[in-house]
């Protein structure tokens, strides 16, 4: 059996009405919302308070050593299973008609693939929470 998987720790940021009516959340945490509701509200010009919660990615390669038979798990809030899909289909057919005798090294073309697009989606999300802090903080980053 041959797995290989990666998993990431980041940051996302949501409204805090988003972050308290999810019913995932962690409700246990002992230090509580971050940043605190009333460190949040000092010179922020929106109505709309915004949360930084700790979230987790992991992509799950699983098959054979010979790279015939392999099963792929994305766990992540920060992608969809359209945005995965389109990725999969857009060029997954590529990658296996071009290494059609040599599956093990299209398996981990694939891997690198969608470990990319988990990447760019990553990159988003701290792009947003860039953009709330510089509006909290007015530095003009």
């Amino acid at each position: 059996m041959w797995t290989t998987s990666i998993t990431i720790s980041h940051w996302a940021i949501r409204t805090l009405e988003d972050h308290r009516a999810d019913p995932h959340r962690e409700t246990h945490r002992q230090n509580g919302d971050f940043p605190p509701e009333n460190i949040v509200k000092l010179g922020y010009k929106s109505d709309n308070m915004h949360v930084v919660e700790e979230k987790s990615s992991t992509l799950v390669f699983t098959g054979d050593p010979s790279g015939y038979l392999w099963a792929c798990s994305v766990l992540s809030s920060a992608t969809g299973s359209a945005s995965v899909s389109a990725v999969v289909n857009r060029v997954l057919p590529k990658i296996l008609s071009k290494f059609i005798h040599q599956q093990e090294i299209a398996r981990c073309l694939a891997f690198l693939v969608l470990l990319g697009h988990l990447c760019e989606k990553l990159a988003a999300e701290y792009s947003e929470i860039l953009e709330r802090l510089d509006e909290i903080m007015e530095i003009g980053v």
